[in-house]
């Protein structure tokens, strides 16, 4: 993992949410920005739930983008 990814990793601030048996991570992306090229694999790493939150997915609350 890329020095910069452990820092987002470190100060993340999410919650995390369940509903009729499904959990969700949500990641206020508002303020972090996280690259889109990142999103997915940053997803798979949060729900493992042997090695770290653990969760069925990842929601991250962004901007529209313009159409």
């Amino acid at each position: 993992m890329a020095k910069m990814d452990k820092i987002v990793l470190e100060n993340l601030d999410f919650e995390k949410q369940h509903g009729l048996g499904n959990d969700y991570i949500l990641i206020n992306n508002l303020k972090w920005s996280i690259p889109d090229v990142k999103k997915a694999d940053l997803a798979k790493k949060l729900c493992s739930r042997h090695f770290s939150i653990g969760a069925d997915g990842v929601l991250f609350v962004c901007h529209p983008k313009n159409t």
